[in-house]
């Protein structure tokens, strides 16, 4: 199954059976955009991004959460494990646990990806932040721990492997 956000709003599901496209379901327009999709690790759920808001879907289309964020900026960037939610907007990291701000973090450049690993001990998982000068940055929370240079403009990051979140035992 493919899950498909678009510039009308609209969420879609939908699968290939016998090289013919079969819709599962489609949601009501959400009002903005959609900039992000990601299915929640271990769950059946999808989250999406849409402006300032983050809609959570279940595998039937069933819309079972709507966070009206207080961001300026439009959330781009999604993470979701467990009840903790990670966005990233041009400048700016939010994190939220329960669907209540947890933490936030200015980055020094723009946000080209993020995604999150048990890299550092703690109760959450940490956030690695691929950004337009050339870094990777690494946070626990809003505690910057890591600043990694690369040979140019970081624009997508991505496991190699296992993915650790999967794989609790595999850490980075």
């Amino acid at each position: 199954k493919i899950a498909v956000g678009d510039d009308t709003g609209i969420l879609q599901v939908f699968y290939l059976k016998k090289g013919e496209v079969q819709y599962e379901w489609k949601s009501p327009p959400l009002g903005r955009e959609i900039s992000s999709v990601v299915m929640q690790m271990a769950k059946d759920k999808i989250f999406v991004g849409c402006g300032q808001s983050i809609h959570g879907f279940t595998r039937k289309g069933k819309e079972f959460v709507k966070i009206k964020t207080n961001l300026t900026e439009t959330i781009n960037h999604l993470f979701v494990e467990e009840n903790m939610i990670w966005t990233g907007g041009e400048y700016i990291l939010n994190i939220y646990d329960n669907c209540k701000d947890f933490g936030f973090v200015m980055i020094k450049d723009r946000i080209n990806d993020l995604t999150c690993a048990p890299i550092y001990p703690g109760e959450i998982l940490s956030t690695v932040v691929a950004c337009q000068d050339k870094c990777l940055r690494v946070y626990q929370g809003e505690k910057a721990f890591h600043e990694f240079a690369v040979e140019g403009s970081a624009t997508a990051i991505g496991f190699h492997g296992l993915n650790p979140v999967d794989n609790p035992t595999h850490h980075v």
